[in-house]
């Protein structure tokens, strides 16, 4: 192997008698270079959009949810003995109320889900920095409000610096009177003014408002009852703790989910996304590798005299053939680390200095692009590129074997 080492570094960096392959060698090395560093800086913005997602989106969806298995109301006295295990100096619980309801708002409707929650669900942190509009807040002296996703607001066309008209609200009343002959008899109406506009994620912003949680007990006409005891932790460790705690806890119609349940649907869209980038960067990649074929198929033909003469001094054909492997290899392996530097330098500078911007910022919550560098994806780009290039040096290294062959025979 050191032989075959020696022979192929040789082979790389020396002057060969074709200018065309120093040419073509140079262009393999920065096809690799590039197609690396375009794969981890792609991954690494994955990860920052999605990691932004995530964020803003757990500021208004639980980390931990107790709800009975059918989905079904009950009154918040039944989980008193799980509440007291609960401490509320490094939890926030909240009592919620969630149910379709139709709005409609200048004649024009449409449908949601009204979310009521508990006076504290408001002290939560940061959960203000969700808002792109108006405050976050449900209820004044006056009148009971509601925070709306910027879907629906679009929808409805509402701008909440301006509006002075309110939303109605319609619900099917639990207890409907079968005699009656007027459909409205059945509805529940209850209207609310808007107080602001959140945008954390699509599934929220297009399907969601918060408001009080008298305003929904009301509108479903589910007094005192709740379908769903929130938790909100401080970090994902003690999501995962105060679960295993409680769940051995709960009386037998109960369950406890955590945020991946909750949003099972959410991480696995992002989690596919991620994989079919990473697929399609690979395919590029796998083109730059093929480059290599080139570069090393025609220093085989440049060095077939060579190649004769080391089997006359009595290497045999698998290190011959070991000599072009590795410089496959090397090629590869240049491009690679000079790529990951570049790739690394400039997430770097991205996160730092915000090199790149989102064209039209001054509408979005970021103005740069988000980038977020996982050390995993060093190792996941390290690995694909060489394994690439194992492939593609082996086969090309076989044809070393044929040059030596057809030399032989020309000298017979």
């Amino acid at each position: 192997m050191n032989l075959a080492y020696f022979f192929a570094k040789r082979y790389l960096f020396s002057k060969k008698s074709t200018q065309a392959i120093n040419i073509i060698s140079f262009i393999s090395v920065i096809g690799v270079c590039i197609g690396s560093a375009a794969l981890f800086i792609i991954l690494s913005v994955f990860n920052g959009f999605e990691e932004l997602n995530l964020i803003y989106y757990q500021k208004l969806s639980p980390d931990l949810k107790i709800m009975k298995m059918d989905d079904s109301y009950f009154h918040p006295n039944k989980l008193n003995t799980i509440k007291n295990k609960v401490d509320t100096t490094v939890y926030t619980l909240v009592n919620a109320v969630e149910d379709q309801a139709l709005l409609k708002y200048n004649n024009t409707p449409y449908y949601s889900i009204v979310k009521g929650v508990s006076t504290n669900f408001l002290t939560l942190k940061g959960i203000d920095s969700s808002l792109i509009a108006g405050d976050f807040f449900f209820e004044d002296s006056i009148a009971e409000y509601a925070v709306m996703g910027k879907g629906i607001s679009d929808a409805l066309g509402i701008d909440v610096s301006q509006t002075i008209e309110h939303v109605d609200v319609f619900a099917p009343k639990s207890n409907i009177n079968t005699q009656s002959l007027d459909p409205s008899s059945s509805i529940k109406q209850k209207y609310f003014f808007p107080a602001g506009i959140f945008s954390v994620q699509q599934n929220l912003d297009e399907r969601y408002i918060f408001t009080s949680l008298h305003f929904s007990q009301d509108l479903f006409e589910k007094k005192d009852s709740i379908n769903g005891l929130e938790i909100y932790c401080q970090s994902e460790k003690e999501m995962f703790q105060l679960q295993e705690i409680l769940s051995d806890k709960l009386p037998s119609e109960f369950v406890i989910k955590n945020r991946y349940e909750l949003n099972e649907t959410l991480y696995k869209v992002l989690n596919t996304e991620r994989w079919a980038v990473y697929l399609i960067l690979t395919l590029i990649l796998t083109v730059a590798i093929c480059n290599i074929i080139g570069a090393v198929t025609m220093l085989i033909i440049d060095k077939k005299k060579d190649i004769a003469l080391l089997r006359a001094m009595g290497m045999n054909q698998y290190t011959i053939r070991q000599i072009y492997f590795i410089q496959s290899l090397l090629i590869s392996f240049i491009g690679l680390v000079i790529g990951l530097i570049i790739g690394g330098v400039f997430v770097y500078l991205q996160d730092k200095f915000g090199l790149v911007t989102i064209g039209g910022s001054e509408q979005f919550l970021i103005q740069k692009y988000p980038v977020k560098m996982i050390y995993s994806d060093y190792f996941l780009v390290f690995g694909t590129v060489m394994v690439l290039s194992i492939i593609t040096g082996w086969l090309t290294s076989a044809q070393s074997k044929r040059a030596g062959e057809s030399i032989k025979e020309s000298i017979s």
